[in-house]
Parts: structure tokens; sequence; C-alpha cells
């Protein structure tokens, strides 16, 4: 093989490298592409919507402490607002769930919903039990 020739492969080979990547390269920026967009519509708003039915469900439990211990019904309205707010954020992620068909997810979501249901319930409870006497709220 001559100079020329092995001139010639050694420079095809690096134009074929070349190529290869920008194939390559083509091919991961619209993989990224997409995560980036799955990620703008699907994952950030998701993780707004968590962060505020936790913050909800802690003002559930905050202002059923305050109505036992104040024994004021204003605080009872605000832990059903803030239970109102619960359910929308949940039946955002009850929709997501029905459209992706995750089961598992759906169980859970209406564990949640059940669960906050009761502490409504239970915090009313406690209010009237703190409202005869102190023993009996404890």
């Amino acid at each position: 093989m001559t100079i020329k020739h092995q001139i010639t492969a050694g420079i095809g080979s690096i134009i074929v490298m070349v190529v290869i990547n920008a194939i390559i390269g083509t091919v991961n920026g619209q993989k990224v592409n997409a995560l980036v967009d799955q990620t703008a519509e699907e994952s950030v708003p998701q993780a707004f919507l968590a962060a505020d039915a936790k913050f909800q469900a802690s003002q559930i439990q905050q202002f059923i402490n305050d109505a036992a211990l104040t024994q004021e019904n204003g605080s009872i309205n605000e832990a059903e607002k803030a239970y109102s707010l619960l359910l929308e954020d949940i039946a955002s992620f009850e929709k997501m769930f029905k459209e992706e068909g995750d089961t598992k997810g759906l169980s859970e979501v209406s564990g949640i919903k059940q669960d906050a249901a009761e502490l409504i319930d239970a915090g009313k409870e406690m209010q009237k039990a703190y409202g005869r006497s102190d023993s009996e709220g404890d």
C-alpha cells in the first residue's frame, strides 16, 4: 500500500468517524429535546402539585389542632378549605394516572383521599372532645 493510499484511508476513516459522530449527536439531541419537553410539560408541574398537596395536608393538620385547642370554628373552616385544595391536587394526579392506566397510582391516590377525609372527621371529633373537657380531648 502506497503512502497515498494510506493517507487517503486515514483521512477517509476520520471523515467516516465524524459522520457517525454527527449522526449519533443528532439522535441524542432529539432524545434530549424529548426529555426536556416531558420535564417541562409533566414532571415539573406534577412536582409543584405534589408540593402543594403536601402543604395542604400539613395545613389540614395544623388547622385541626388549632380548632381543637382554641375551639374556634374558623379553624375547622380553614382545614376544610385546605382539604378542598388537596382534593383538587389529587384530582390532577387521578387524571394523569387514569390516562396512563396506572392502577397502582390510582390506588395510592384513593388511599390518600380516604386518609384525608378521615383526618377531617377525626379533627371535628377532636374539637368536640376538647370542647367537653381537656382530659377527653387528650
